[in-house]
C-alpha cells in the first residue's frame, strides 16, 4: 500500500508540472471509486459523471497545493464526496428565508487534453456494481447505524444536525457511526482508506 500512495504522490507531483498523463493515470487508478461514490451519493449517472469530472479537475488545478499528509485516494474521496453533496444542495427547492437564491454553478470541465477522461461502459458497469455492494452493505446494518449514515453522508448533515433530528445525545450518534463504518471497511475493503 505505502508503494502505491508514493505512486500517487508523484504521479500528484507530475500533473503540478503540467503532465496529463499523470492526470490519466491518476483517473485509471482511482476514476472508478470515485465515480461510484459520486453515484452512489447523487444518484444521478449524468451528475456523477460532472461530480468525477470536477474532482479531478481539481486535482489538476490543483496539484502545486497539494502536500502529501495521508493517502491520495482518501483525500480524492472526500472531494468527490463534498462536491456530490453540493450537488444535492443545489438541487434542493430553496429555503424560504433564503430570499431564493441559487447557488452559482461551477465551470464546466475542460481536459487538460482531448482523452475522454470518463470512465467508459465497463467502468460505469463496475462502478455500478461497486454501488450496489455499497447499499447491500448499508442495508444490512442495524436501522439505527443505517440512519446516522444516511443522514452524515447522504443527506450532508452535521453531526449536531443529525442528532438533533434523531433526538440522540451527539455522543451516542458518534458512536452508532464509529460502529456503522467500522464494519463497513472490514466488509467492503475499497473504503479502507476514506477518512470517515
Amino acid at each position: 500500500m505505502a508503494g502505491s500512495a508514493d505512486e500517487d504522490d508523484l504521479l500528484v507531483a507530475r500533473c503540478a508540472g503540467g503532465d496529463a498523463d499523470a492526470l490519466r493515470r491518476l483517473i485509471e487508478r482511482h476514476g472508478r471509486a470515485a465515480h461510484a461514490l459520486a453515484l452512489h451519493i447523487a444518484r444521478d449517472p449524468a451528475a456523477a459523471e460532472e461530480i468525477t469530472q470536477d474532482a479531478f479537475l481539481r486535482v489538476w488545478r490543483g496539484a502545486r497545493r497539494y502536500t502529501p499528509q495521508g493517502l491520495f485516494r482518501a483525500w480524492l474521496l472526500r472531494v468527490v464526496r463534498h462536491l456530490a453533496l453540493d450537488h444535492l444542495r443545489r438541487r434542493r427547492p430553496p429555503a424560504p428565508w433564503s430570499g431564493g437564491a441559487a447557488a452559482a454553478a461551477g465551470p464546466g470541465f475542460a481536459a487538460p487534453d482531448p482523452a475522454d477522461p470518463l470512465p467508459g461502459p465497463e467502468d460505469q458497469a463496475e462502478a455500478a456494481e461497486t454501488g450496489r455492494a455499497l447499499a447491500s452493505l448499508l442495508a444490512a446494518l442495524p436501522p439505527e447505524q443505517r440512519r446516522v449514515v444516511e443522514l452524515l453522508y447522504y443527506a450532508g448533515l452535521s453531526h449536531r444536525e443529525a442528532a438533533r433530528r434523531l433526538g440522540i445525545p451527539l455522543g451516542t450518534l458518534k458512536g452508532r457511526v464509529r460502529l456503522a463504518l467500522d464494519r463497513l471497511r472490514r466488509e467492503f475493503p475499497p473504503l479502507g482508506g476514506v477518512p470517515w
